[in-house]
């Protein structure tokens, strides 16, 4: 698996679930995955979930291009892929789909 894939949602805030500083990741099917989202009490909600304490609020991009730098930079940082969720989709919806698609890596 790619620590980025090249396909991503634009958005110009999102929130990322971190844990004592870091960002706080879910492992499904082998897969460290970051799941990034622009709905706040989304994430917030499933922050047990992913282990995490607390949300990092990013409102600094201003165009596609700055958005997938700073978000290669976090897979690379992390060593986990980054999962954008639709703002339309939940994130159960999310990591169940996750869960059925992706394939078991040990």
């Amino acid at each position: 698996m790619q620590a980025y894939d090249a396909y991503y949602i634009y958005m110009t805030s999102y929130f990322i679930p971190y844990s004592s500083g870091e960002p706080a990741s879910v492992v499904i099917n082998g897969h460290r995955l970051i799941v990034v989202g622009e709905d706040k009490n989304e994430i917030e909600s499933h922050l047990a979930l992913f282990g995490g304490d607390s949300l990092m609020s990013v409102e600094e991009f201003s165009s596609p291009e700055e958005q997938e730098e700073y978000l290669q930079g976090l897979a690379r940082s992390s060593g986990a892929g980054i999962v954008l969720a639709p703002h339309d989709i939940g994130i159960d919806e999310v990591l169940s789909s996750l869960e059925a698609e992706l394939p078991w890596i040990h």
